[in-house]
């Protein structure tokens, strides 16, 4: 069942898993809804997932498999920065050097291979919108993304929608893109809010003493 409803007047509501609503205008009127070029995702359909909080690293010895665990450390509001950080599948590179710079309305981010998205953003309920600009292959479309928690899970919920080109090429992948490449950089920047807000580590190993303190979450 669609989250998205677009009013008369080009008012665009998300309607997310935990209750949250939130409200945009849209150059997309309520006739184009459902018609031709009309695309529309959730990442949470099929089964909502948490953001992983765990990670393997393999390595062989002496033709044995080892394997070692480590986790990862953040708060809800550590991920909602980690999220404002890398709201859209923009570069960055392996150093993270783009960490400490999260969007506020009116900004703009270049998309790889797609073209400039400009955001809104509410701190209040953590959500964030992309929305393509006229340069974007994929325009007019728009993700709505909200962070929110439910007992030790944090969840990144993507809603997303548009009268684009490619329609059903933008849907398909979409469970990959925003539920696994950007999850996974968020995470990291999600750590190192962590490391900065409380001087500890954000990344913790299994020797750690504080390791097993930590739930385990996997989905």
């Amino acid at each position: 069942m669609s989250k998205v409803s677009i009013a008369v007047g080009g008012v665009a509501t998300v309607r997310f898993d935990d209750g949250v609503s939130f409200s945009f205008p849209t150059a997309i009127n309520p006739a184009q809804v459902g018609g031709d070029g009309w695309h529309y995702y959730d990442t949470h359909s099929g089964g909502a997932r948490a953001m992983p909080n765990v990670e393997t690293q393999g390595a062989s010895f002496m033709g044995f498999a080892v394997v070692h665990w480590y986790k990862y450390r953040f708060s809800v509001d550590d991920v909602w920065m980690g999220l404002r950080d890398y709201p859209a599948l923009e570069y960055t590179d392996s150093d993270f050097d783009e960490f400490g710079d999260p969007v506020s309305t009116g900004d703009t981010t270049v998309v790889d291979l797609f073209g400039p998205v400009t955001h809104i953003v509410d701190n209040s309920k953590r959500v964030l919108i992309n929305q393509t600009t006229p340069a974007h292959s994929l325009h007019e479309g728009y993700v709505a993304r909200h962070v929110y928690q439910v007992g030790p899970r944090v969840f990144v919920q993507s809603v997303g929608f548009g009268v684009g080109k490619w329609a059903r090429a933008n849907e398909i992948p979409s469970g990959f893109v925003w539920g696994s490449v950007s999850m996974k950089s968020i995470r990291s920047m999600a750590a190192q809010y962590f490391e900065q807000r409380t001087g500890k580590d954000g990344i913790l190993m299994e020797n750690d003493p504080e390791f097993d303190s930590i739930p385990m979450i996997t989905r």
